[in-house]
């Protein structure tokens, strides 16, 4: 995991992605990592994607607090984007 880490505090997400992927192949039971990588995701935009890892990481860690929070922003950031990309502009 520390090699992911590293990879996203340098900003390399495509790195930091691949490596909690590479991670999650050997144990898809590690919530942290699951968190992790969906923070990233959400980082990037990819809200359905990391809601599906904060889901994961809450099945082996359900009392975590900060997962839980970072999945309602995640959630909520996502229906803001949706309810902008659903306005339309006014002539």
């Amino acid at each position: 995991m520390q090699s992911a880490l590293e990879a996203y505090q340098r900003g390399g997400l495509m790195e930091a992605e691949r490596a909690y992927h590479r991670l999650l192949e050997r144990d898809d039971r590690n919530g942290l990592a699951h968190n992790n990588l969906a923070n990233l995701l959400r980082k990037s935009g990819r809200f359905s994607e990391a809601e599906a890892h904060y889901d994961r990481a809450l099945a082996w860690l359900p009392d975590s607090a900060e997962i839980r929070d970072n999945r309602g922003d995640a959630r909520t950031t996502s229906a803001v984007r949706a309810s902008r990309d659903r306005v339309s502009p006014r002539p």
